[in-house]
Protein backbone atom coordinates (compact mmCIF):
# COMPACT_ATOMS: atom_id res chain seq x y z
CA UNK A 1 0.00 0.00 0.00
CA UNK A 2 1.26 3.94 -0.91
CA UNK A 3 0.89 5.99 2.22
CA UNK A 4 -0.69 9.60 1.22
CA UNK A 5 0.36 11.47 3.85
CA UNK A 6 -2.76 12.85 5.67
CA UNK A 7 -4.98 11.10 3.55
CA UNK A 8 -7.02 8.28 5.15
CA UNK A 9 -7.01 5.29 2.86
CA UNK A 10 -10.66 4.96 2.88
CA UNK A 11 -10.76 8.24 0.92
CA UNK A 12 -8.64 6.82 -2.38
CA UNK A 13 -9.91 5.42 -5.08
CA UNK A 14 -6.81 3.42 -7.09
CA UNK A 15 -7.41 2.82 -10.59
CA UNK A 16 -4.31 1.22 -12.74
CA UNK A 17 -4.28 -0.83 -15.75
CA UNK A 18 -3.75 -4.21 -13.73
CA UNK A 19 -6.94 -4.39 -11.98
CA UNK A 20 -8.60 -4.42 -15.62
CA UNK A 21 -11.91 -2.46 -16.24
CA UNK A 22 -13.75 -4.11 -14.37
CA UNK A 23 -11.85 -3.31 -11.51
CA UNK A 24 -11.68 0.19 -13.04
CA UNK A 25 -15.49 0.67 -13.08
CA UNK A 26 -15.59 -0.45 -9.49
CA UNK A 27 -13.46 2.07 -8.31
CA UNK A 28 -15.13 4.60 -10.35
CA UNK A 29 -18.75 3.22 -8.66
CA UNK A 30 -17.35 3.48 -5.22
CA UNK A 31 -16.17 7.38 -6.15
CA UNK A 32 -19.35 8.15 -7.44
CA UNK A 33 -21.63 6.54 -4.02
CA UNK A 34 -23.08 4.04 -6.76
CA UNK A 35 -21.34 1.00 -5.21
CA UNK A 36 -23.23 -2.03 -2.66
CA UNK A 37 -19.59 -1.22 -1.05
CA UNK A 38 -20.15 2.05 -0.40
CA UNK A 39 -20.67 2.88 3.68
CA UNK A 40 -23.29 5.08 5.19
CA UNK A 41 -22.64 7.82 7.88
CA UNK A 42 -24.27 8.35 10.88
CA UNK A 43 -27.33 10.07 9.55
CA UNK A 44 -27.05 7.55 6.67
CA UNK A 45 -25.57 9.63 3.75
CA UNK A 46 -23.19 7.28 1.54
CA UNK A 47 -19.31 7.93 2.20
CA UNK A 48 -17.44 7.72 -1.18
CA UNK A 49 -13.84 8.04 -1.69
CA UNK A 50 -12.53 12.01 -2.35
CA UNK A 51 -9.73 11.11 -4.06
CA UNK A 52 -9.24 9.31 -7.40
CA UNK A 53 -5.26 7.94 -7.98
CA UNK A 54 -4.75 6.25 -11.73
CA UNK A 55 -2.43 6.20 -14.23
CA UNK A 56 -3.10 7.81 -17.50
CA UNK A 57 -3.72 4.49 -19.03
CA UNK A 58 -6.54 3.42 -16.76
CA UNK A 59 -7.87 6.68 -16.80
CA UNK A 60 -7.24 8.97 -19.97
CA UNK A 61 -10.20 7.05 -21.96
CA UNK A 62 -13.59 6.67 -21.45
CA UNK A 63 -14.79 8.41 -18.76
CA UNK A 64 -16.23 11.46 -17.39
CA UNK A 65 -16.11 12.93 -13.55
CA UNK A 66 -19.42 15.14 -13.69
CA UNK A 67 -18.08 16.13 -10.02
CA UNK A 68 -14.31 16.13 -10.56
CA UNK A 69 -12.56 19.68 -9.20
CA UNK A 70 -8.61 19.02 -9.53
CA UNK A 71 -6.65 16.62 -11.72
CA UNK A 72 -3.28 16.40 -10.99
CA UNK A 73 -1.40 13.83 -13.22
CA UNK A 74 2.14 12.87 -11.17
CA UNK A 75 3.99 10.95 -14.21
CA UNK A 76 5.35 12.12 -17.41
CA UNK A 77 3.91 10.04 -20.35
CA UNK A 78 5.14 10.57 -23.95
CA UNK A 79 1.71 9.56 -25.26
CA UNK A 80 0.67 13.48 -24.83
CA UNK A 81 -3.17 12.34 -26.59
CA UNK A 82 -3.28 9.99 -23.70
CA UNK A 83 -1.83 12.64 -21.23
CA UNK A 84 -4.99 15.79 -22.60
CA UNK A 85 -7.45 12.90 -22.63
CA UNK A 86 -6.89 11.88 -18.89
CA UNK A 87 -7.32 15.87 -18.32
CA UNK A 88 -10.00 16.96 -20.21
CA UNK A 89 -11.77 14.21 -18.04
CA UNK A 90 -13.15 17.13 -15.48
CA UNK A 91 -13.45 19.70 -18.12
CA UNK A 92 -16.60 17.83 -19.85
CA UNK A 93 -19.95 19.07 -19.72
CA UNK A 94 -22.11 18.56 -17.02
CA UNK A 95 -19.23 19.21 -14.55
CA UNK A 96 -21.04 20.66 -11.48
CA UNK A 97 -17.87 23.17 -10.73
CA UNK A 98 -17.78 26.25 -12.34
CA UNK A 99 -13.47 26.27 -11.99
CA UNK A 100 -11.71 23.07 -12.38
CA UNK A 101 -7.85 22.96 -12.07
CA UNK A 102 -5.43 20.69 -13.78
CA UNK A 103 -2.12 20.32 -13.58
CA UNK A 104 1.21 18.12 -14.13
CA UNK A 105 4.06 17.63 -12.00
CA UNK A 106 7.43 16.84 -13.09
CA UNK A 107 10.90 16.19 -10.90
CA UNK A 108 13.26 18.40 -11.39
CA UNK A 109 16.86 17.22 -12.56
CA UNK A 110 15.93 13.98 -13.93
CA UNK A 111 17.07 13.15 -16.88
CA UNK A 112 14.03 10.70 -18.57
CA UNK A 113 11.46 13.29 -17.46
CA UNK A 114 13.34 16.20 -18.87
CA UNK A 115 13.76 14.21 -22.39
CA UNK A 116 9.32 13.74 -21.71
CA UNK A 117 9.00 16.60 -21.27
CA UNK A 118 11.20 17.80 -24.34
CA UNK A 119 9.50 15.24 -26.67
CA UNK A 120 5.98 16.22 -25.55
CA UNK A 121 6.75 20.21 -26.41
CA UNK A 122 8.20 19.15 -29.63
CA UNK A 123 5.42 17.11 -30.79
CA UNK A 124 2.87 19.22 -29.65
CA UNK A 125 4.90 22.70 -31.17
CA UNK A 126 5.10 20.15 -34.94
CA UNK A 127 1.48 19.50 -34.37
CA UNK A 128 0.29 23.14 -34.34
CA UNK A 129 2.24 23.87 -37.05
CA UNK A 130 1.11 20.78 -39.39
CA UNK A 131 -2.59 22.18 -38.03
CA UNK A 132 -1.87 25.64 -38.94
CA UNK A 133 -0.73 24.45 -42.50
CA UNK A 134 -3.24 22.39 -43.14
CA UNK A 135 -5.98 25.31 -42.70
Amino acid sequence: MIDVKGIDPDDIVWLFKGVGQPGIQAGLDKFTGESKYCELDKNGNVVTPRWIVATTSSFGIGITLTEGLWICLVEPDTRTHVTKQAIYRIYRQGNKNKVVFAITLYVENVELEEKILKGNINRETLGQATRRKNT
